[in-house]
């Protein structure tokens, strides 16, 4: 039977876990910038490590979460190295790419191609004409 989700302790888990990450972030940092010969196969090791062993030298089921965040932080340093970054086909890399292109792209438009508020002269779907002249229209209020 599956365990029941205890809400009360998810603000304790979800705040040891992102703690984790963040101290090992902050770790990471500290361990590149001192040490900038240091591979991040050694950096991402030594935090995964640190993790693991973290709740065996502080008891506590915060502390048991820190170092699930900082084995989760570890794990993905050393998963960098080896995994290609990931793309979806047809996506730009974001960074790559700037904001008013991302809008010009949603837009349909080109880079050469501008936004106005003048209307386009081609017609989506419909009557051109449909509704512009209630002469030309046969539907007619009595």
């Amino acid at each position: 039977m599956a365990k029941k989700f205890n809400f009360k302790e998810m603000p304790v888990k979800v705040g040891g876990i992102a703690a984790g990450v963040a101290g090992a972030k902050v770790v990471n940092n500290l361990i590149v910038s001192n040490f900038p010969t240091v591979k991040p196969a050694m950096s991402g090791g030594a935090i995964l490590i640190a993790g693991a062993v973290l709740p065996s030298f502080v008891k506590g089921v915060f502390m048991d979460n820190v170092g699930a965040g900082m084995m989760a932080k570890g794990a993905d340093i050393l998963l960098d190295m080896v995994l290609p970054a990931t793309k979806v086909a047809g996506v730009d890399d974001y960074n790559q790419t700037t904001t008013n292109e991302y809008l010009m792209a949603g837009l349909g438009l080109t880079d050469t191609e501008t936004i106005s508020d003048e209307p386009k002269d081609e017609v989506i779907s419909g009557d051109q004409n449909q509704g512009s002249n209630p002469e030309d229209s046969d539907n007619t209020l009595s």
